[in-house]
């Protein structure tokens, strides 16, 4: 991940608007957002964290989403 953000963070690619739009138009299929968030509303995200220099990531715990009742309601 940090090689991923070093280098869409480049003055190579933040100083190319195509390049920005190139990276996001190829990564959008692989992301499921709000169905406002699009290309342009990203690239002007990456715009603004041009001058980010560090990054920390984390994690919270996600459980299954299950449709079934739990077990004690279907005695």
């Amino acid at each position: 991940m940090r090689a991923i953000i070093e280098r869409f963070l480049s003055a190579e690619t933040l100083s190319n608007p195509q390049r920005i739009h190139s990276v996001v138009e190829g990564m959008t299929p692989y992301l499921d957002v709000d169905e406002a968030l699009n290309a342009e509303s990203v690239a002007g995200y990456a715009v603004g964290m041009r001058d980010v220099r560090e990054a920390t990531f984390t994690c919270s715990p996600c459980l299954a989403v299950s449709t079934r009742p739990p077990p004690e309601a279907r005695r």
